[in-house]
């Protein structure tokens, strides 16, 4: 069986991207191939993600490989691998057969991706009044599975008489039971957020809130938007 050789990695990959990816035989083969490719992953806390997976959907990529070519051919084009949220090890195992022959060198062609711990990402931010109560959604994910705190900034409304406010919560104990059960265990590391405030005073007098969230590898890019 000759070599495999893949391209589109370069030994790591960030959280919650999709790239392409392909590989090629050092050699043409005289026959047909028929293969597949086989994706595991395994968490730096042991645990799976179920969001890392070939753009086709599942984790086995099936390929042809004309006679006497050395690409193999997927059923779409531009095929990606979708890296999930999740820090740990990716591989990629590829599996040949030809003429009902399993021809798979021994040991098999593996690539494996790291997905490296990362500092929180904030996806989506949401923020209501009600009364005198404000409600802050936060959507996003922790590769590292840890968020230790969350900063919020309240901004005033145009013309209102009220001052910049910012208040910092303690989050580890909150993340670390939420990555804990088993409930999670089917989002990688993603998570929504849910923290209410109370507002002596006016509450329309907030015009918006900025949230910056921060683990021990550092702190998610500051996300800001009104209060509707």
């Amino acid at each position: 069986m000759p070599g495999v050789t893949f391209s589109g990695f370069d030994g790591s990959l960030p959280p919650a991207t999709q790239p392409t990816f392909n590989f090629v035989l050092s050699t043409p083969y005289p026959i047909t191939i028929n293969g597949s490719l086989v994706l595991t992953f395994k968490g730096d806390d042991g645990s799976d993600d179920p969001a890392i997976q070939f753009s086709t959907a599942g984790r086995t990529l099936p390929f042809t490989i004309p006679a006497n070519t050395t690409v193999p051919v997927f059923s779409i084009s531009g095929i990606a691998l979708a890296t999930g949220t999740t820090a740990g090890l990716i591989t990629l195992t590829a599996h040949f057969q030809a003429a009902g022959d399993d021809i798979t060198a021994n040991p098999a062609p593996t690539q494996r991706v790291i997905i490296p711990p990362s500092a929180p990402a904030i996806t989506d931010l949401k923020a209501t009044r009600s009364g005198n109560t404000i409600t802050v959604v936060v959507t996003g994910f922790a590769s590292a599975k840890q968020v230790l705190s969350a900063t919020f900034t309240f901004a005033p409304a145009t013309g209102a008489n009220f001052q910049t406010t910012v208040i910092t919560q303690q989050m580890d104990q909150i993340f670390k039971a939420y990555y804990g059960a088993a409930a999670s265990s089917g989002f990688g590391s993603q998570f929504t957020y849910t923290q209410t405030f109370t507002v002596s005073g006016d509450p329309a007098a907030i015009g918006s809130v900025t949230v910056v969230l921060l683990n021990s590898i550092g702190s998610s890019p500051s996300v800001k938007v009104t209060i509707q």
